[in-house]
C-alpha cells in the first residue's frame, strides 16, 4: 500500500535508529529473565516489572489522556501481556539463545499479516525477512533438542507479530507517549491477573529477591523501550520495524560476550548476516511515497 508521507513519517532513518536502540536494550534482558524466573514466578516478575513501569509512565498520560488513546493502549496491553507471558514461561525451559531466534521468527509473521490487511510488501523486505531469519538461526543455534518452552516461545514470536502491526496502526495516528502510557497501564493491568493467579495457586519467591535485575527491566527495558517503539514505528513501517528487531540476538550475543559467554564461527556469520539483513530492509524507496 502507498500512502503519501505526512510529517510524522518524514523522518524513517530516526524511526530506525530508535527501533535500533530498543533492540540493543531488549537483547540484554535474555539472561536478566532466565536468572530471575528461578527466583520469581513468571506472572509475579511481569507484575513488579509492568507495575514499575505503569507508574513512570503513568504522568504521560494524564497529559494526553483521550478515548482513542485509552482504546488503543488496551487493545496493544492484550497482546503484549500475551507475549510477554508466553516468553516467559517459555525461558522456564529452553535456553536464552533460542528463545532470541524464535521470537526472531516475528520478522516473518510480520509481513504476513501485513498482507492479510491489504498491504503490498517490497521485494527487499521479503528478502531481508528471510536473510534475518537465517541469520538468526546460525546466531543462536545451539545444538539442543526442541522442547516445550521453544513450543511457548513460537506462541509469542506470533503474538508478538499482531503487536508489532497494531502498533503501526495506532502509532502513526496517536501522540506516542500518551499511547506508551496507556499501553503499560492496561499491560500491568492484565499481568497482575497472572500474578494474583500464582499467588493465590501457592507459587512464591524462592530465594532473594532480584531488585536490581527487576528495576532494569521494568524502568529501562519496559519503560524506555515502550517509549521507543512507539516512536519508531511512527515512520517506520510494520515489515521492516520487525527486520531491525531481529537485531535483539545480535545484541544479546555481545552482551554474552561481556560476561563471557563466546561466539563461535557460525554465531558471527550469522550476526553479520542480520546486520546486512537489516541494512537491505531499511533501505529509502525510490519513491517519495512511503511503502509497506
Amino acid at each position: 500500500m502507498l500512502y503519501n508521507a505526512n510529517p510524522s513519517q518524514s523522518r524513517p532513518a530516526l524511526g530506525a535508529l530508535l527501533l535500533v536502540l530498543a533492540t540493543v536494550l531488549w537483547g540484554s534482558t535474555f539472561a536478566v529473565v532466565v536468572v530471575a524466573v528461578r527466583i520469581v514466578p513468571p506472572g509475579m516478575l511481569n507484575t513488579v516489572r509492568f507495575g514499575l513501569a505503569a507508574a513512570v509512565a503513568a504522568p504521560f498520560l494524564f497529559r494526553g489522556a483521550s478515548r482513542a488513546v485509552m482504546l488503543a493502549g488496551a487493545e496493544l496491553a492484550i497482546w503484549l501481556a500475551i507475549g510477554q507471558g508466553l516468553q516467559s514461561v517459555g525461558l522456564l525451559y529452553t535456553t536464552a539463545t533460542r528463545s532470541a531466534f524464535i521470537t526472531a521468527l516475528a520478522v516473518i509473521f510480520v509481513p504476513v499479516l501485513a498482507i492479510l490487511l491489504g498491504k503490498r510488501i517490497r521485494a527487499t523486505t521479503w528478502v531481508a525477512a528471510l536473510l534475518a531469519t537465517a541469520g538468526a538461526g546460525l546466531l543462536c543455534y545451539d545444538r539442543t533438542p526442541p522442547s516445550e518452552g521453544d513450543i511457548w516461545t513460537l506462541g509469542a514470536a506470533i503474538v508478538f507479530s499482531v503487536f508489532i502491526v497494531r502498533m503501526e496502526t495506532h502509532a502513526s495516528r496517536l501522540a506516542a507517549m500518551p499511547l506508551a502510557a496507556a499501553t503499560l497501564l492496561a499491560t500491568f493491568g492484565c499481568l497482575a491477573m497472572w500474578g494474583l493467579i500464582e499467588f493465590a495457586q501457592g507459587k512464591r519467591i524462592s530465594g532473594t529477591f532480584p531488585w536490581i535485575a527487576v528495576l532494569y527491566l521494568g524502568l529501562i527495558a519496559t519503560t524506555l523501550t515502550t517509549g521507543l517503539q512507539v516512536l519508531g514505528q511512527r515512520s517506520v513501517p510494520a515489515a521492516r520495524a520487525a527486520i531491525i528487531y531481529t537485531l535483539e540476538p545480535v545484541f544479546g550475543a555481545m552482551f554474552a560476550y561481556l560476561i563471557g559467554d563466546r561466539l563461535g564461527p557460525r554465531g558471527w556469520i550469522g550476526s553479520a548476516v542480520i546486520l546486512a539483513a537489516s541494512l537491505l530492509g531499511n533501505l529509502p524507496a525510490k519513491r517519495h511515497a512511503v511503502r509497506v
